[in-house]
C-alpha cells in the first residue's frame, strides 16, 4: 500500500464524517504491523457523534485496503494532544 494513496483516501473519507466540534484528524501507519490509527482531535469533550464518526471514517479505510490487519481510533480534546512525530494531518479547521 502506498502511503500517498492513503493519505488522500483519508483525506477524502475523513472530511465526509465531520461535526463542527473536530479541528483536525490524524493518521499513523505502522507499515510493519500493519495498523492504522485514526485520531480525531476536538474542541471540547467528544461527543457520541464525534466518536462514532471517527469510527466510520477507520472503518471505511479499513474495507479500502485489505493491507490493513488492524485498527485504532481516538478521540481527544485539542489541549490533551501530545503530537507524534509520524502522525499525518489529513484534516484540520
Amino acid at each position: 500500500m502506498k502511503i500517498q494513496d492513503l493519505l488522500h483516501s483519508a483525506t477524502w473519507i475523513v472530511a465526509q464524517n465531520l461535526t463542527p466540534n473536530i479541528v483536525q484528524a490524524r493518521i499513523v501507519w505502522n507499515s510493519t504491523a500493519r495498523i492504522l490509527s485514526l485520531t480525531y482531535v476536538t474542541r471540547k469533550t467528544p461527543s457520541d457523534d464525534d466518536i462514532d464518526l471517527c469510527e466510520l471514517s477507520i472503518s471505511e479505510l479499513i474495507a479500502e485496503y485489505p493491507d490493513i490487519d488492524g485498527a485504532e481510533t481516538a478521540c481527544v480534546v485539542a489541549n490533551a494532544l501530545e503530537p507524534g512525530a509520524s502522525d499525518y494531518i489529513v484534516y484540520s479547521r
